[in-house]
């Protein structure tokens, strides 16, 4: 095996194992193909195999994505399209068949006809496809509007023996066809082959909703039966007789159909943008975007949001082994096929801000985490997780447009940008609150809290929105006139109030936080205040009358000279 060179890109896959991979040493029995393959890279290769057999990273490891992929399985920010890649050139892989072999996965349902026998059809994968890991018992296999399903396709011819008097042609045999079907019904076919490739579409608008997509092959023979008969002519002349024997061939035409199909259920994955965005009075701008689906996350050319959500690519280990079948018996081989699926889990970080973001508040219904396959070494979660079905973020000062936000999938090519009117907008002001002392004795005192939109001056009234006021460490409300008078204990000489409003998206208008802090006096301070409102005037005085002395001549200084 070649080495990797010490690329940006290795250091940047090496950081990433380190952070987000768990080392194990759990195997599986199975193999891999045996190396790079299709167009892939080694770099990219490498990481596909999740769920392979891991052992300990090498002792004189070079930093290359084959080490690192031999001791853990990788985890990606995206679904990647080397998948896609992979399987389309794997399924070229299907070993060459003939009229007497069938070859199948050993997991292929397997139908006969009279002459047509081990005839099967099976899905070999559907992308771009997500198998989304949501719970315990929830993995639905996510699929865009349109996308393309590959499969396998295979059969034996088992004629009669021939004998003395009958033998057996076979003229013709073939995949004559090669449907697809949604939910019944016919959307696409193709020519006969043993590895079809046949495109659909029409699940727009269908996100959440499940569907079967069904391939559906016809397999056709034509043969011939030759029957020889002989029977004995005999002419009688007189007292002799004679005798031959005729021969007859009669040929019979025979035809055989057999249908295979193979369904799997997908469902419909079709990603919109909608939620709500303001802009700060300190021109930073909030932004909530929020799906009913597990979703990836979004960005700006300024940063970008990641949800719960990572993902990783592993074999299908239905294929890891291939049955031939003849007419003697049944043998078992290595498989040359190994179709990758993408599947995403939740990761135990949640959801993260990178670049000038910075996450308010994620959304969802609490949910158990899932258990991944068995060898898949990656951070599974143990508690319940927030789906992260909403993200709300603050971004510093951002200075693009809102067409500008790409909101990204959990499959392959579906994310989308935002469009003017997908994020509804939001005012938010700034509020003014204020704080006053309207009696005090030397155990208690009593404020009075106003709050007011600054912009406006309307009253805030906290009690019939989302927010409080936040006096010295007691939540309070405003009542219509913006509002609320308290009486505190005197504990402290400083009286600090400070409004926490609700969140922008949820109120309207929304608001941003203001605080304001009151002195309470104290018989030594009320002293010290009086002694300085006196002193003040009287320094002023002594001042100027030092300044007139000494710029006239004037006797006045000092002033008590003549005392």
């Amino acid at each position: 095996m070649r080495l990797l060179s010490r690329s940006l890109h290795t250091l940047l896959l090496v950081m990433a194992l380190v952070v987000a991979g768990t080392l194990g040493t759990t195997g599986a029995v199975a193999q891999r193909s045996a190396g790079p393959d299709h167009g892939l890279s080694e770099e990219t290769y490498y990481t596909l195999w999740s769920g392979d057999e891991d052992g300990d990273l090498p002792n004189e490891s070079n930093g290359s994505a084959a080490d690192f992929a031999a001791a853990t399985d990788v985890p990606f920010n995206a679904p990647p399209i080397a998948v896609e890649r992979w399987n389309v050139g794997d399924l070229e892989d299907f070993p060459a068949t003939s009229a007497d072999t069938s070859i199948h996965p050993s997991t292929a349902t397997l139908h006969d006809s009279v002459f047509l026998k081990d005839a099967y059809l099976d899905v070999f994968a559907v992308q771009p496809s997500t198998r989304a890991r949501l719970s315990p018992g929830e993995a639905p296999l996510y699929v865009p509007p349109n996308g393309t399903v590959l499969g396998t396709v295979d059969y034996r011819v088992a004629l009669p023996s021939t004998d003395a008097d009958t033998t057996w042609r076979n003229l013709a045999h073939e995949i004559q066809s090669v449907s697809l079907r949604l939910d019944g019904q016919t959307i696409n076919s193709t020519d006969g082959t043993h590895t079809p490739i046949v495109a659909y579409s029409g699940l727009e608008g269908q996100s959440g909703q499940q569907h079967e997509l069904t391939l559906e092959a016809t397999i056709t023979l034509e043969a011939e039966r030759v029957t020889r008969d002989s029977h004995r002519h005999c002419v009688y002349s007189g007292q002799s007789v004679s005798c031959t024997t005729r021969w007859t061939t009669d040929i019979d035409p025979v035809t055989d159909q057999l249908i295979v199909r193979d369904s799997i259920t997908v469902t419909g994955y079709d990603l919109d943008v909608s939620g709500y965005q303001t802009t700060y009075p300190n021109g930073d701008r909030g932004l909530v975007v929020y799906k009913n689906l597990p979703w990836a996350g979004y960005e700006t050319p300024e940063g970008d949001v990641r949800g719960v959500w990572a993902f990783y690519s592993a074999r299908d280990p239905a294929w890891d082994t291939l049955v031939v079948s003849t007419s003697d018996g049944e043998t078992v081989q290595h498989s040359p096929l190994h179709p990758l699926q993408v599947s995403a889990y939740p990761i135990e970080t949640g959801p993260t801000a990178h670049g000038d973001f910075r996450i308010l508040d994620v959304y969802g219904d609490p949910t158990m985490p899932p258990t991944l396959p068995p060898n898949v070494t990656l951070d599974v979660l143990t508690d319940e997780y927030t789906a992260s079905f909403g993200i709300a973020v603050r971004e510093r000062r951002a200075s693009t447009a809102w067409t500008d936000v790409t909101v990204r999938g959990l499959v392959r090519g579906s994310s989308i940008n935002a469009t003017p009117d997908s994020l509804a907008a939001m005012s938010l002001r700034r509020s003014n609150l204020s704080l006053a002392i309207l009696d005090q004795d030397e155990e208690t005192v009593t404020v009075q809290v106003t709050l007011r939109d600054a912009e406006t001056n309307a009253s805030i009234a906290t009690h019939d929105r989302e927010g409080y006021v936040v006096l010295n460490d007691k939540r309070v409300q405003t009542n219509e006139t913006g509002q609320v008078t308290q009486t505190l204990s005197r504990s402290t000489d400083a009286i600090t109030a400070r409004y926490e409003p609700g969140y922008w998206w949820r109120n309207l208008p929304g608001y941003v936080a203001d605080s304001d802090t009151v002195y309470v006096r104290g018989r030594y301070i009320d002293l010290l205040g009086a002694l300085y409102g006196i002193g003040v005037p009287v320094g002023l005085l002594l001042i100027a009358a030092f300044l007139i002395d000494r710029l006239t001549g004037w006797p006045l200084w000092p002033p008590w000279r003549n005392l």
